[in-house]
Parts: structure tokens; C-alpha cells; sequence
């Protein structure tokens, strides 16, 4: 049997990316609300569904190096399983809120550069 980290990775791209240790998903609903003469609010909802996700991954410097690139383009396609579909999908995104700090003790791996948690936003257009 195989596991949903194995049979569906999470993906920048065609760049697989390490499981995070932390991932909450937010389902916006995009509208727009107009109000009549008379008072009366009309709501036009323009999408359901609109993906916020926030991570946080454990990683080698150069996996943050990888994650940092993307921080840096307009947009990217995010691949990744989704529980309510049970489907794998994929998203266009882009990446806000880019950060990351040393894991305290890391800075002894010398031969990794230390060990790095970062956290970042992806936010669907």
C-alpha cells in the first residue's frame, strides 16, 4: 500500500518538493456585493474555491535555495492531493510571505549548510 506523500507529491512545476511539516489549506469565496437604491445588497459571487495554503518545510539549504527561486517568479503551478476530491490537482500560484530561520543545533552539519525551516503562502489566482 502507498502512502499519499509516495503516490501524490507535492510539486512546484515539475520540482518535487520535501512533505511539509506544517500545511493548512483556506477555500476563499470570491464576490462582489453592489447595493440597489433602495438599500438592498445584490452578492455576485465570481468563484468558489479560491486556495490559500500556508507551509512550513524542514529542508537542506539547498532545497531552501529551490523554494527561495520561487518566491522570486510571478506564478508557478502547485501539484498536490486533495482529501475532498480525493484527487490529485494542480493549482496556478504564486508564493507570498517568504520566510526562513536555522533550526537551533543545525549549524554543526557543515556538509548541508545547516538545516533551515521555512514558511511561506501560496495564494491561487
Amino acid at each position: 500500500m502507498s502512502s499519499i506523500r509516495s503516490s501524490y507529491p507535492m510539486m512546484f512545476n515539475t520540482t518535487v518538493i520535501p512533505f511539509p511539516t506544517s500545511y493548512t489549506e483556506e477555500h476563499e469565496t470570491v464576490d462582489n456585493v453592489k447595493q440597489t437604491e433602495a438599500g438592498t445588497d445584490i452578492v455576485t459571487v465570481a468563484r468558489y474555491g479560491k486556495l490559500k495554503a500556508s507551509m512550513t518545510i524542514v529542508c537542506m539549504q539547498s532545497v531552501l535555495q529551490t523554494l527561495a527561486g520561487f518566491s522570486n517568479i510571478a506564478s508557478f503551478t502547485f501539484k498536490r492531493y486533495n482529501p475532498v476530491t480525493d484527487a490529485y490537482g494542480e493549482k496556478t500560484v504564486r508564493m507570498r510571505n517568504f520566510q526562513y530561520s536555522p533550526r537551533k543545533g543545525s549549524e554543526d552539519l557543515t556538509e548541508v549548510k545547516g538545516v533551515w525551516e521555512v514558511s511561506f503562502v501560496l495564494e491561487e489566482f
